[in-house]
């Protein structure tokens, strides 16, 4: 039997294969290495694990994840697999990889992730050629849902989110400057804190400043992780995400205020793997 897994930040998404079907899935939270531990892996993933899954009988792991750039990365996730299904060959790769494999297979062109962190890369139908660097929740990560989280919220420390919104950000969440600096800098998972605030946005996108709020953030993404490739303007744009998926309309919009061609979003790559694998 074979495993295929799509982890992001926030959430992975577990397939189980088996002669030539899909028997089985489940869901843990995200397992990118730069915020867990080998014991949180192997914890969540036993807590979620259906329990009349056999472990065992697992062969092969095919492994896609955030934060699965390094080998001293892929190291970590490796290890708690092992523990966790022994008798598995696994693969692990980078996040970026099973997206373009979802989104073009063997086609060519720009790949792209807009979920609780983005990346982006040029894939020419085998491999990434070139890819956007990924900079995380701080340095980069424009157009995320972190990246959303963190301009509303330095908007409402500022003062510059208008009475009505502020008032039912407040009414929706505990929050004062302590409790986001707290919660930004000295508490665990710090991104996905941040993109939290999304439903918040969601809830509240017909707002015209929240409107334009998305749409600077999606605009600020293209320019630097779109248009940094060759012939942007003559390469499909495929875009997977949690994001990319709630805010598809602004994006679209986005897409041609910037002059380049999306011609497709989804939530999730998972079950475009699977088909791969199937």
């Amino acid at each position: 039997m074979i495993l295929v897994v799509d982890s992001g930040s926030t959430k992975a998404d577990w397939r189980l294969i088996n002669d030539g079907q899909s028997i089985a899935s489940f869901q843990t939270s995200g397992l990118n290495p730069y915020f867990v531990s080998i014991e949180d892996i192997k914890r969540d993933i036993l807590h979620t694990i259906p329990p009349t899954f056999d472990r065992n009988e697992i062969s092969k792991i095919f492994f896609f994840g955030a934060g699965c750039a390094t080998l001293e990365r892929k190291a970590l996730i490796k290890s708690a697999l092992l523990f966790l299904f022994p008798l598995s060959d696994i693969e692990i790769e980078t996040d970026m990889i099973g997206t373009s494999k979802a989104l073009f297979n063997s086609e060519k062109g720009i790949a792209v992730i807009l979920g609780t962190g983005s990346n982006s890369c040029l894939w020419n139908g085998e491999a990434i050629v070139s890819n956007s660097p990924s900079l995380g929740y701080i340095l980069g990560d424009e157009g995320s849902g972190a990246h959303l989280g963190m301009t509303l919220l330095k908007k409402y420390l500022n003062n510059e989110l208008p009475i009505d919104l502020k008032t039912m950000l407040e009414d929706k969440y505990p929050i004062t400057r302590d409790i986001v600096l707290e919660n930004v800098y000295r508490k665990p998972n710090p991104n996905r804190y941040l993109a939290q605030y999304t439903f918040f946005i969601k809830e509240n996108i017909e707002h015209p400043f929240m409107r334009f709020l998305v749409s600077e953030c999606f605009l600020e993404f293209i320019d630097k992780h779109v248009k940094v490739f060759d012939n942007y303007t003559d390469l499909k744009v495929r875009c997977v995400g949690s994001v990319a998926h709630n805010f598809k309309d602004i994006l679209l919009e986005c897409s041609l205020a910037g002059e380049i061609d999306i011609d497709l979003v989804i939530q999730s790559p998972i079950e475009r793997l699977v088909q791969l694998y199937l």
